[in-house]
């Protein structure tokens, strides 16, 4: 008797749990009760931006979360994950640090220069910084001080609302030059205003501010995108060899790319995103033999390799990047695969 009930139910069990799954499939395929909606933003039409009247000004209007536009040549079938913006991919940085190049050194905000324009000025009044001459439109502004003048410069940074501020110390009043700032006549004491500005920028960073006297700083970014004729694409970095081969080193380890081979303007990497904290392998895993350095396998192109390319291009330098292996693939997937390495490495241009 209980040879014959063990029987009937493990039948049972047979039999209702395909009828089970049957049910929970059609519950969340695209016509049931729970369906995936994740690919619902593809019907979503996009409106048109709002309109400003004529008589305001709509340069305060800033996009926060600007999501690129699919290319053309992009095959919309293969298309799974929700497009989102580098500001969420990146993740976030800190909000003041301060860059260095050889003997050169410069603040990098996340903010717009005009929203960084006020602020500088509110430091120069704080300071006891004497304003001597000032030309917003380009984002510069010499102080004087007991220590001599000071020549502040804003420029847009690779990134958009990014900005980078340069500061010269000088003996003499010069005028002020758009186009090449002085050497500094103290070094050290260029160093000390840098470290008081930027921290005095990270004090004040979530403060409100803009400036309409400085808002056509923002016109030219230091980083353009360029597009061949089969769709490839490369980006053109608007700053002389040294500082973009430096800003792109730099890039390539927060993007998580490991260099392997570098010269002057060649660069053999792999792509090698970290594992999630709670797959890394813990205390016995290593000691049974689990490598700690694997990369996330989940990841596209992870584990994958590449040669990028610095070449002098009209305007700054050309980065190109070809993948280090022939893998016999379409040209459609070959494209596709560049692409999405180059918008890795220019989300963490810096």
């Amino acid at each position: 008797m209980v040879s014959v009930s063990k029987s009937l139910s493990l039948s049972l069990l047979c039999f209702v749990t395909p009828v089970l799954l049957s049910a929970c499939a059609a519950m969340t395929d695209d016509e049931g009760v729970f369906r995936d909606r994740k690919l619902d933003y593809r019907k979503v039409e996009e409106t048109s931006r709002m309109q400003v009247p004529e008589n305001l000004d709509d340069d305060a209007i800033i996009d926060l979360y600007v999501v690129p536009p699919l290319s053309p040549y992009a095959d919309k079938d293969y298309i799974y994950d929700l497009p989102l913006p580098n500001a969420l991919i990146v993740g976030a940085q800190d909000a003041v640090t301060i860059q260095s190049l050889q003997e050169q050194q410069w603040i990098l905000v996340t903010d717009s220069p005009s929203r960084l324009w006020p602020r500088l000025k509110q430091y120069l009044s704080l300071n006891r910084l004497l304003v001597v001459q000032e030309k917003g439109a380009v984002g510069m502004i010499e102080a004087r001080s007991e220590q001599g003048f000071f020549v502040f410069k804003v420029e847009q940074g690779f990134q958009r609302n990014t900005s980078e501020i340069y500061i010269r110390q000088l003996s003499q009043q010069q005028p002020l030059n758009a186009r090449a700032l002085p050497i500094s006549d103290s070094v050290e004491l260029e160093k000390t205003q840098i470290e008081a500005l930027s921290q005095f920028l990270a004090d004040v960073s979530d403060k409100p501010a803009y400036s309409y006297v400085a808002r056509g700083i923002s016109a030219q970014r230091k980083m353009r995108e360029l597009q061949d004729k089969r769709g490839i694409k490369s980006l053109l970095l608007e700053v002389e060899e040294s500082r973009a081969r430096a800003s792109l080193l730099a890039a390539l380890e927060r993007a998580e790319f490991k260099v392997l081979e570098q010269s002057a303007h060649d660069f053999y990497v792999q792509y090698h995103p970290a594992l999630p904290e709670s797959e890394k392998p813990g205390f016995w895993g290593r000691l049974f033999g689990k490598d700690p350095d694997t990369f996330d396998t989940s990841v596209p192109y992870a584990g994958e390799f590449y040669r990028l390319k610095l070449t002098a291009e009209a305007g700054g330098q050309k980065l190109v990047v070809k993948p280090a292996t022939d893998k016999k693939s379409s040209v459609r997937n070959d494209r596709n695969e560049i692409n999405q390495i180059i918008q890795i490495v220019k989300g963490h241009l810096s």
